[in-house]
């Protein structure tokens, strides 16, 4: 009889628990970012941040840094959703190179009726739908889910996060989502995916930038034609890393730049005491 009460008890704690598991990660925009993810963007405002880019003379002279079709659908999503958003990037098995977009909102939120050119298709699935917005000549999945828009260049792309049973419960990158200024848009770095890609699109990449962190966090701040930078990184005790070794070095001030040829495109220093 006892057990029988134990288990009553039990069964409904267990169920509880189970949902709300399940409901932090509905309303939680992080816990949607794919595993995979190389880049992570995180922004307040990323609709402005997008348009400052857009006049700013270095990305003008090297337009290859920045997709222009993923930077139109963003510019476009982030003109619907205002308010905080995070941006993953990610390349799958076959080399393509994906987008994520996750905002709050709702589906009424895209208003399209002042678009001449457009078309709405909808994919039903089990326990979701997929809907892909074509606005003139651009291009966009998205789905709903407890009011967060989850977004994509990529259906498939969709698909996946939308059927991973797990949440991204990353600890590391947690720490260096809370080390971002909320205040500011910044650039959250996957060490080790950004060196796979960079081993399978340049075999014989000789600079020495392969293991320097686990993650880094950078945030950016754009005044005129100025990028300024400020960031951090951090790795796991148990890994290789080239800051690890770095860990007792103060800060140093750096002179190379004063020797440096004005015709340089980047300089790599490193100081060791």
């Amino acid at each position: 009889m006892i057990l029988k009460k134990l288990l009553l008890i039990l069964v409904p704690l267990l169920l509880l628990i189970s949902c709300n598991e399940e409901k932090e990660r509905d309303t939680d925009l992080k816990s949607w970012i794919p595993k995979n993810s190389a880049y992570i963007l995180k922004s307040n405002d990323l609709n402005s941040f997008l348009t400052k880019i857009d006049s700013l003379s270095f990305l003008k002279d090297n337009p290859h840094l920045v997709s222009t079709a993923i930077k139109t659908q963003l510019k476009s999503l982030s003109g619907f959703f205002k308010g905080p958003a995070i941006v993953s990037f990610s390349t799958d098995s076959a080399g393509i190179f994906h987008y994520t977009f996750l905002a709050q909102g709702k589906q009424d939120t895209i208003q399209i009726d002042t678009i001449k050119n457009k078309s709405i298709e909808t994919f039903k699935y089990e326990d979701f739908d997929i809907t892909k917005y074509t606005l003139e000549d651009i291009s966009f999945f998205t789905s709903f889910n407890n009011e967060i828009l989850i977004a994509s260049n990529s259906r498939i792309n969709l698909e996946k996060i939308l059927t991973e049973e797990e949440n991204n419960d990353n600890a590391i990158l947690n720490q260096v989502l809370n080390a971002a200024d909320p205040s500011k848009t910044s650039l959250l770095i996957n060490h080790k995916l950004v060196d796979k890609n960079i081993e399978d699109s340049f075999s014989n990449f000789l600079l020495p930038i392969q293991n320097i962190a686990s993650w880094s966090v950078v945030d950016i701040d754009l005044e005129g034609e100025n990028i300024f930078l400020n960031g951090i990184s951090t790795w796991k005790e148990s890994e290789i890393s080239i800051l690890s070794n770095f860990k007792e070095v103060t800060s140093q001030p750096n002179l190379l730049a004063t020797v440096t040829p004005s015709q340089c495109s980047w300089i790599l220093f490193f100081y060791l005491q």
